[in-house]
């Protein structure tokens, strides 16, 4: 059914939800160690990014899948109303 196939797809978006939250703050906090050390380490710096860009598009690749999923799931009414709802926040 519609629903239980939406209750799946919202799991598994919670479900790493606290994986990216883990993602950006350890992103400020590198940001932060960095201005506050002696001395400025590009190596540390980019090998921290370059770890969490890969996570970053593993998360990616997963939310574009349910993304299609939801799509899928949704009936050509509930695209549009959909849609619209979504372009007030992009105002």
């Amino acid at each position: 059914s519609q629903k239980a196939t939406l209750e799946n797809i919202k799991r598994d978006l919670l479900a790493k939800k606290d994986q990216m939250k883990a993602l950006r703050s350890g992103l400020v906090n590198e940001f932060v160690e960095q201005i506050k050390s002696e001395n400025f380490n590009k190596e540390k710096l980019n090998q921290s990014l370059e770890q969490r860009e890969a996570s970053f598009k593993e998360i990616r690749a997963l939310m574009v899948t349910k993304m299609g999923e939801f799509h899928a799931v949704l009936t050509p009414e509930q695209r549009v109303k959909l849609a619209e709802s979504l372009s007030r926040y992009s105002r």
